[in-house]
């Protein structure tokens, strides 16, 4: 038996070992992939912002910082291809941060007031090189066409619109009103929105270098610059190069091997920790936990290697939608469950102290404010992925009262379970009768209150109903009512009689009855019998009440044998 015991000991430690281990592995995925990015590379005044007090301003900078970015990043490619090794040198990583550098100073001439946050950097990037692209395809006029701040203040002073489009366009640089860059003048975010469509219609006229630069970016993986094993992709047939939506053959295909290992490898989780036996494997707090934190570092780690695979276009913005709204949920599901199993536990442990405080209470308190983490970070995420939190928040006052009838019954449950704490009629382990039926507390929850009944089902009945009703708490007396009616056969003497009534009185006063609640008194002449009525109230921390009461009505039963009387046969007798 005890070898027995010995190897479902080691089987439990090697179950929870293998937990924590992968754990461990997926903590330090998770750091890695939340590691600080690389620093930019140095530029001029990398502090400065770009000159952006009038559109001919705007239009010179964003045009310098593009043109510097390209030459570097063609120079830096020129030489990457004709070094040896599997990595980048530090030459060329050097460069290319520099590049990014020059990229985002001519990103801040864009109005990114409509781009999401979770695609922002990646959208500007890509419109930055898009406009290059269709810049360079149409005819600009010279810098001094375009109006500098002398021409913008005149034409304030005229009452005209503060903005400036290239011709034949509908490209436009417009002064922006409101918000932190109240009065600089960007490309707006019509322009930025549009800008795939542009690049799109305009791509079949060649450039005047013949030199794509988003061709180059998207094409390629990496960031900027292409790895090392690009070589490898660059020898594969002609077909799988060919372009398909904005980007090559052999992406859709990584991006397609990334999706399906990712989902296989959270359904083999899935499959070990929510199926029947996974209950006596795994404790419940990493039952609990370990498929949603597995969600969030795959779709972490998917979203990293599509990165690297560098899909862009509309495409990459759906990709990296779909990932963040599976990451956040998960991270809204980890969030709930853990503290699910934290307030069960808490309570447990609450309740083996035996503090003043209901254990229920902590439980609920806890459940709640993880809903309310779990609430907040569903609408973080909403936010970052571009449902705005504004309409949201008007949404729901708008249609509050529609969210409140609908969710009465769930608001009545909720209060009733507040004022079931407040007004705490029972508590978890009270033995009470509520309405026709009786039973034992064993959990009050958000919603309902559970009770064991009499016959041992599982009774839920809604907060909102359960504090309506007339509760009878047996566990909250001090005194349990002991009270019957003898009767006395004729015949006995006055002697007799006394003898059975003082005999009754020490009994019930030698008993575990409470001795100023006896009351012994000679009540009635019955049809048949002498009507005795004995009533006492027994103390409810006797160990067993119903024996207390059978020794007693025993003992009632002697004194009348001793006297030489007996009970009647017919008397009526009465029992609670």
């Amino acid at each position: 038996m005890a070898g027995v015991r010995s190897e479902g000991l080691i089987r439990a430690a090697r179950r929870i070992g293998a937990t924590l281990a992968c754990f461990a592995v997926l903590a330090v995925a998770f750091a890695v992939l939340t590691l600080p990015s690389k620093t930019l590379g140095e530029i001029p005044n990398p502090l400065a912002p770009p000159s952006t007090e009038s559109p001919r301003a705007t239009f010179l900078a964003y045009h310098e910082a593009v043109t510097e970015a390209q030459t570097i990043v063609r120079a830096a490619y020129e030489a990457h291809i004709k070094e040896p090794g599997w990595f980048q040198s530090e030459e060329t990583r050097a460069s290319v941060r520099k590049a990014q550098a020059y990229l985002a100073r001519a990103a801040r001439c864009f109005d990114a007031s409509d781009v999401p946050p979770n695609v922002r950097a990646r959208a500007l990037l890509e419109a930055v090189l898009q406009l290059d692209e269709v810049l360079e395809r149409v005819a600009v006029p010279p810098a001094d066409a375009i109006p500098d701040l002398d021409a913008m203040k005149k034409r304030a002073e005229r009452g005209e619109r503060l903005h400036w489009t290239v011709p034949n366009t509908e490209i436009r640089i417009a002064r922006v009103e409101s918000g932190p860059r109240a009065g600089e003048y960007l490309f707006t975010p019509e322009t930025v929105s549009r800008m795939y469509d542009f690049y799109r219609r305009i791509i079949a006229i060649p450039g005047e270098d013949r030199f794509d630069f988003y061709a180059f970016y998207a094409f390629s993986p990496g960031d900027l610059m292409p790895p090392k094993w690009y070589a490898w992709i660059e020898r594969l047939p002609d077909w799988f190069l060919s372009a398909y939506y904005d980007n090559a053959l052999w992406q859709w295909i990584g991006l397609a091997l990334t999706v399906l290992i990712a989902f296989a490898f959270c359904f083999a989780v899935y499959h070990l920790t929510w199926r029947r036996d996974a209950a006596l494997r795994l404790p419940p707090l990493f039952r609990a936990g370990l498929l949603p934190l597995v969600i969030i570092v795959t779709t972490s780690l998917a979203g990293q290697f599509i990165d690297e695979l560098n899909i862009t276009g509309p495409s990459r913005r759906h990709v990296t939608t779909a990932l963040e709204i599976i990451e956040y949920a998960a991270f809204s599901w980890f969030v709930f469950a853990l503290s699910n199993q934290i307030g069960t536990w808490a309570a447990a442990v609450w309740a083996e102290r035996k503090q003043s405080f209901d254990a229920g209470i902590v439980r609920v308190a806890i459940s709640v404010l993880g809903i309310t983490l779990a609430v907040g970070i569903l609408v973080y995420g909403a936010n970052q992925i571009g449902v705005p939190l504004v309409g949201i928040l008007a949404g729901l006052g708008v249609g509050g009262l529609a969210v409140a009838l609908a969710a009465q019954p769930t608001l009545e449950n909720f209060i009733g379970g507040i004022m079931i704490y407040a007004d705490r009629p029972v508590r978890v382990g009270d033995e009470c009768k509520f309405g026709d039926m009786k039973g034992v507390v064993e959990e009050i929850g958000i919603r309902s209150t559970r009770l064991r009944a009499e016959d041992r089902s599982l009774v839920s009945v809604p907060n909102a109903d359960f504090s309506k009703l007339r509760l009878v708490n047996f566990s909250r007396r001090d005194r349990v009512l002991f009270q019957t009616k003898i009767g006395v056969k004729y015949g006995v003497s006055e002697q007799q009689l006394n003898d059975i009534l003082g005999g009754m009185r020490a009994v019930m006063k030698n008993a575990s009855a409470a001795p100023d609640s006896v009351r012994v008194y000679f009540t009635n002449f019955g049809t048949q019998a002498i009507e005795i009525d004995v009533v006492a109230q027994v103390r409810d921390d006797a160990t067993d009440v119903a024996a207390e009461k059978e020794k007693m009505l025993i003992q009632l039963f002697n004194v009348i044998e001793k006297s030489g009387a007996s009970l009647s046969a017919t008397a009526e007798i009465r029992k609670t």
